[in-house]
């Protein structure tokens, strides 16, 4: 995600002729320790779909995982938790 954010602030400061920082406190990292916290905050993941206009319906959104954990479709989503 670094390499990702750096060459696009790059790219969107050179578009802009800007030289402050595009992601300034944006981004937070919390570690997840307990189950209900982490499906809160899948379902406000998905969710943010519907708040901001993006798809009628969770499921209405192409490229969303909500399908594969309402499932228990087990593809490239890691859905156990295990690392590999």
């Amino acid at each position: 995600m670094h390499q990702v954010n750096n060459t696009y602030s790059k790219y969107f400061n050179f578009r802009y002729r800007r030289v402050v920082h595009v992601f300034q406190n944006r981004y937070k990292s919390i570690l997840i320790q307990d189950e209900r916290y982490l499906l809160s905050l899948l379902r406000y993941i998905h969710r943010n779909l519907v708040r901001v206009g993006m798809c009628k319906t969770v499921s209405n959104y192409k490229w969303n995982s909500n399908f594969f954990y309402e499932n228990n479709r087990r593809t490239f989503i890691n859905i156990d938790g295990n690392r590999y």
